[in-house]
């Protein structure tokens, strides 16, 4: 009997460790989306500035 509560302590361990580094893998993508369409908004709004010298 407690070679099959191993079996199935294993299972869950391997699963929770897979969804753990999906969810920080997508956390990752997540953020350099967010920081790359930020950096975007932040030029085209600031674009008309740089040809009067006040950027």
């Amino acid at each position: 009997m407690e070679k099959k509560i191993g079996i199935c302590e294993n299972k869950l361990f391997r699963i929770m460790t897979t969804l753990l580094a999906i969810a920080a893998v997508t956390t990752t993508v997540a953020y350099f989306i967010f920081r790359s369409v930020s950096n975007n908004a932040h030029k085209r709004k600031w674009r008309d500035y740089d040809d009067c010298g006040l950027a």
